[in-house]
């Protein structure tokens, strides 16, 4: 998707614009926008946009002043103007300055997204044509970096102008599952470097590039790698926002060693789950460390069940507090942490399941363990846990709630039959909404309010005139109906007699 800023001081216009173009199937999307040219100035260092849409006259300066500051600072950026005012010295001025298109208001749509394919086109035919031109040395350094004993020393240095340079290291970026384009990473990160050595950027999997430093890149910051690698990270985060992490190999005299360094990146990375977003992970801190891979069982688990049963967020937290610090006193290994938190994935969806509750909130809500190419830092774990408890808790006990409010209704009937009875008295006493309560019983045990409170009224009546001799409308009375006539009414619809009916047939059995 290629980003897209709209600035103009004119609510009704950005509205407009958002609404008249199907941005998505364009393959664009709008990232921001600004009343003024200050607020667009923020917005563009935030997003590092593709392309900007921009009123002239608006309060702060005016477009064209936006423009003259975004291309004095080198930003890659199509601009479209849209203007009230069709006079001819603005115009050129805009074109001037290199302004795609210059549009005049009430905009027309088909011209707009004209406008906007025809930038896609450019950017699409630009990336290519880079592509195209760093392919042999990408592919080279692909080389280079797997079979280095196989690949020409000198080659290598006189294509990657590395003659000069005496040591080297292979560094990954991390950027915590962020998916960007490789192309405007390497755009990036090459453009902060202080060399004019050809690309030797490397895509490892998603949302991890790797890359060859050499002792050129390290002369501002005294041959450290650390120093180095700090600095594009601060500079990374200023242009996207992302807080990236960088893991390093050791220093090489050799190129052809570089794969070695790499290697190291790659073990390096492998203990990425211990550490915090934004810092630099050096080989050499970790050369030493081993994963446990041994798996026992966690009563710490147990717990963290237990908590969700209990409704206890205080001894929750505590159990997310006792896993965690297991994970890190053992140093327990990727694998490992999965099979743990499976297990307490499994634990969960038992329990929610038992007061039958659907999971899916829980499956969307431990997407970070169920999914295999997320990654589990330990420093956010506790956080994820946590709210995955409270997400169980809040699920259990709402189903298991419900069950009580229908075995309370059904009882309070059982008890209370022969009163003036209505759901939403019931309900008030219970201090919950009528409607819904009257779902919950129905759901529980298959019939609503009313005709289980006439199926007891009923039953009982049905043994009162078997036993006793009180009078019919004493009967009805008696099981709280104040009309008799509704009552026999009741009674013939549900036992397909009258209740008259009924007492001589009984009455005829007993003297037999």
């Amino acid at each position: 998707m290629l980003r897209v800023v709209i600035i103009d001081d004119e609510p009704n216009i950005r509205e407009g614009l958002n609404f008249i173009i199907e941005w998505d199937k364009l393959g664009f999307e709008i990232v921001g926008e600004a009343s003024n040219g200050r607020e667009a100035l923020l917005l563009i260092e935030k997003w590092n946009p593709n392309v900007v849409i921009t009123d002239i006259n608006m309060p702060e300066f005016s477009g064209l002043d936006l423009i003259e500051q975004c291309k004095a600072r080198n930003l890659d950026i199509s601009f479209i103007i849209i203007s009230g005012y069709d006079e001819f010295n603005l115009a050129k001025k805009a074109l001037n300055l290199g302004v795609i298109n210059y549009l005049l208001k009430p905009v027309d749509e088909e011209e707009l997204t004209a406008t906007l394919l025809k930038i896609k086109d450019s950017k699409l035919k630009s990336e290519s044509r880079l592509r195209t031109s760093n392919y042999n040395y990408k592919a080279l350094f692909k080389d280079l970096i797997l079979n280095s004993s196989l690949v020409d020393e000198l080659l290598i240095k006189e294509k990657f102008k590395l003659n000069e340079f005496n040591s080297f290291y292979y560094i990954i970026f991390d950027f915590h599952g962020i998916s960007i384009n490789d192309i405007e990473i390497e755009k990036l990160i090459i453009e902060n470097l202080d060399s004019d050595s050809p690309s030797t950027f490397n895509y490892e999997k998603e949302s991890y590039y790797g890359f060859l430093v050499h002792s050129g890149h390290l002369s501002r910051f005294n041959g450290s790698i650390s120093g180095f690698a700090i600095n594009l990270i601060s500079i990374i985060f200023n242009l996207t926002q992302i807080n990236v992490s960088v893991y390093t190999g050791s220093r090489v005299r050799n190129i052809n060693q570089i794969s070695q360094s790499r290697d190291e990146a790659l073990e390096t990375l492998n203990h990425r789950y211990y550490y915090e977003k934004g810092r630099v992970i050096e080989y050499n801190q970790i050369k030493n460390r081993d994963f446990n891979n041994n798996y026992e069982d966690l009563d710490y688990i147990n717990s963290y069940i237990q908590s969700i049963k209990d409704n206890n967020n205080h001894e929750l937290e505590e159990s997310v507090n006792n896993i965690i610090d297991y994970f890190i006193t053992n140093y327990s290994s990727a694998y490992i942490i999965n099979m743990h938190l499976n297990r307490l994935l499994n634990g969960i969806i038992e329990l929610v399941s038992s007061v039958n509750s659907s999971t899916n909130e829980i499956i969307t809500a431990a997407s970070f363990i169920l999914n295999r190419d997320s990654q589990i830092y330990l420093y956010s774990l506790e956080t994820k846990l946590i709210k995955l408890g409270q997400i169980a808790t809040s699920l259990f006990y709402y189903n298991r709630n419900k069950s009580n409010l229908s075995l309370y209704l059904k009882e309070y009937v059982d008890e209370h039959y022969k009163e003036m009875l209505s759901l939403k008295c019931i309900a008030d006493k219970m201090d919950v909404n009528s409607a819904y309560l009257g779902q919950v019983f129905r759901k529980e045990y298959n019939v609503g309010f009313n005709d289980y409170l006439h199926q007891k009224r009923l039953e009982v009546a049905k043994k009162e005139l078997s036993l006793n001799h009180l009078k019919i409308y004493e009967i009805a009375q008696e099981v709280g109906y104040t009309d008799v006539n509704y009552f026999m009414k009741k009674f013939e619809a549900t036992f397909g007699v009258t209740p008259g009916q009924y007492r001589r047939t009984v009455r005829n059995c007993s003297n037999l």
